[in-house]
């Protein structure tokens, strides 16, 4: 099984839902592709905040989270977007950290949640 993906159009935000399963190898590679057609998905609706909702087991390798997040620019990722994380399951929460952490160093306004109306509040600036 792999990962799906719908990004959907909201009013004030753009709603990327993930579901599956990796493909053991291919987690970078198969992230990076799902944020590049969200990249081109803000540019096309012409929004600058993302809600994702994360509903994939396990915890993210940490060679994949470094490579997804090291790079942005390389993918079409304009670091003006504000990103509100949501994983479903809590070992993706934990170790989608790392990740965060290197979305901040490289500037990306990211933060994780477990708690999908937190994550909209904090993506409106509620």
């Amino acid at each position: 099984m792999s990962v799906t993906f719908k990004i959907t159009n909201h009013e004030d935000f753009l709603r990327l839902d993930v579901s599956g399963e990796y493909v053991p190898g291919t987690v970078a590679e198969e992230a990076i592709n799902i944020w590049a057609h969200t990249a081109d998905a803000c540019r096309e609706h012409s929004k600058s905040r993302v809600l994702m909702v994360n509903d994939v087991p396990g915890a993210m390798p940490t060679l994949a989270a470094f490579e997804i997040a090291s790079n942005p620019s390389e993918f079409g990722w304009d670091p003006r977007v504000k990103v509100a994380l949501v994983y479903m399951h809590k070992e993706r929460f934990e170790s989608n950290l790392f990740t965060e952490t290197v979305a901040h160093n490289r500037y990306l306004n990211v933060k994780a949640f477990q708690d999908e109306p937190a994550a909209i509040s904090w993506l409106l600036g509620t």
